[in-house]
């Protein structure tokens, strides 16, 4: 068995309380040298011991939800994958730039965190329509990632995954459709099948 086996990432969601219809919080949990650490962005400065500006680590047990609800399992990684997401997890403290910066909407908000952690360990994993704020890079941005271009303001974007997937979203909230296995995706959209990565 290899040291990087006993590596395992999780990513959870929860749905927000008042907005749980359109809207989850997600995070990061690791599963490293016999130890759960949950990682997060949350609304408050320096809510908990450990603590960078909004970024938390350990906030909350890590499978609580936010206030309505349990939390989900989106998705889990392994091995390398995972090795790959705890290096920029643990790193995030110093190089997520909007520790000091939260806005519900458009971001950057705890989705901002966990799309950008994501985007750097170069997974090609997107979040769901319900990630309010997870396509926060600014007032304007063009992005290329792996198969993906994306084209990013708070008013108005498009997203496309070559060669399957295309969304467009109005302040934040995404219509679009996915092409394998079909599916349309719309603001009530939440993905329902845990994968492992």
């Amino acid at each position: 068995m290899s040291s990087t086996s006993l590596n395992k990432v999780q990513l959870r969601s929860a749905k927000i309380p008042g907005l749980g219809l359109i809207a989850d919080h997600f995070w990061f949990v690791i599963f490293k040298d016999n130890k759960v650490d949950r990682w997060e962005v949350w609304q408050q400065v320096n809510a908990g011991e450990v603590s960078w500006g909004h970024l938390h680590k350990n906030l909350m047990h890590f499978e609580a939800g936010v206030g309505n609800g349990v939390s989900r399992l989106e998705h889990e990684w392994y091995d390398i994958e995972a090795v790959k997401l705890i290096a920029n997890i643990e790193r995030s403290p110093e190089h997520y730039p909007f520790q000091n910066t939260y806005r519900y909407w458009p971001g950057p908000n705890s989705n901002t965190y966990v799309q950008r952690i994501l985007n750097t360990a170069k997974l090609d994993y997107a979040l769901g329509p319900t990630a309010i704020g997870k396509d926060y890079y600014g007032l304007l941005a063009v992005k290329r990632l792996a198969k993906t271009f994306q084209f990013s303001t708070p008013i108005i974007g498009f997203k496309i995954r070559i060669p399957d997937r295309f969304e467009f979203n109005v302040f934040t909230l995404i219509m679009g459709f996915n092409l394998r296995p079909f599916q349309l995706i719309h603001p009530f959209h939440r993905k329902n099948q845990i994968r492992k990565g």
